[in-house]
C-alpha cells in the first residue's frame, strides 16, 4: 500500500491564562492552544464487486435449473481467470413469484448474486467482464478497500501534532515566552475514515476499465502547550 502524506498550516490560537470554562489549564497560568493537522493520501490495496444471474419462467424448477447452470458458468469463468474458491460467497438468493400483466400468468424469479473479494484490484473489469460473457446479467457494487487503516491513522495523528508543536514553538519564540509542556490534547480529526472507495469508471468491451483512484484521510488535533 502505497501512502504519501502533506502537512498543511492553520490559524494559532494564544491563550494568555486559561480562565474558568477552559478544557485544561497550565500550571504557570500561561498556555498557548494550536491546532496540527495532517493529510494522508492511500491506494486502496482489496477491492469487492458483485455479479449475478435473473431468470424467469413460467415453472419454477425451470427457472432454478436456469440460473443454477448460468451461475455456474459464471462461477468456471472466475476461477479460470484465477479467482480462488475463497474468494467467492454467495451474498444473495431469492425465489418469487412474478405476475405477466399482459397474459395474466405466473411467473417465477430467480435470483442468485455471488461477491468477489479480492486484493488483486487491477483484474476487476477483466474480471466482471468475463462474468458478463458467462451469463451473468447483474454486475456492480465495486468497493474499494483499505486492509489496514490504522498505520495510516497512527501517521496521520503523528504529523498533526508535530505540525502542532512546530506552530507553538514559533508563537512562544514570538512571544519571548519558553515552551513548556503538553497540557492536553485532543483528536479532532475532521472526516471520518473513508475506508471504502466507491470510486470507478467503467466500460464493458474493447478495454474496459474501472479506476481505483486514491482516498485522502485528514487529521486534526488540538494541542495545548505550557508557557513559561
Amino acid at each position: 500500500m502505497r501512502m504519501s502524506v502533506c502537512v498543511s498550516l492553520v490559524v494559532l490560537i494564544v491563550v494568555a491564562g486559561c480562565g474558568q470554562g477552559q478544557p485544561c489549564t497550565s500550571p504557570t497560568g500561561r498556555s498557548i492552544a494550536v491546532v496540527g493537522t495532517s493529510k494522508v493520501r492511500l491506494d486502496p490495496d482489496r477491492v469487492s464487486f458483485t455479479v449475478g444471474v435473473e431468470t424467469t419462467h413460467a415453472s419454477v424448477s425451470e427457472a432454478f435449473r436456469l440460473n443454477t447452470g448460468k451461475v455456474g458458468a459464471v462461477l468456471s469463468g472466475l476461477k479460470a481467470a484465477g479467482v480462488a474458491a475463497e474468494e467467492i460467497q454467495t451474498s444473495y438468493f431469492d425465489i418469487s413469484t412474478l405476475h405477466d400483466e399482459p397474459t395474466r400468468r405466473r411467473v417465477y424469479r430467480v435470483v442468485n448474486n455471488i461477491t468477489v473479494t479480492r486484493d488483486d484490484t487491477a483484474s476487476v473489469a477483466n474480471l466482471l467482464e468475463i462474468a458478463v460473457k458467462a451469463g451473468a446479467n447483474q454486475a456492480g457494487g465495486v468497493r474499494f478497500l483499505v486492509s489496514d487503516p490504522a498505520a495510516a491513522r497512527a501517521r496521520g495523528l503523528e504529523l498533526a501534532f508535530q505540525d502542532a508543536r512546530v506552530k507553538a514553538q514559533s508563537m512562544a519564540d514570538l512571544s519571548g515566552a519558553t515552551l513548556g509542556d503538553v497540557v492536553c490534547a485532543t483528536d479532532e480529526r475532521s472526516e471520518s475514515s473513508p475506508l471504502q472507495f466507491h470510486r470507478q469508471s467503467l466500460a464493458y468491451g474493447g478495454g474496459g476499465f474501472i479506476e481505483p483512484g486514491t482516498e485522502e484521510l485528514a487529521f486534526n488535533v488540538s494541542v495545548v502547550f505550557e508557557l513559561r
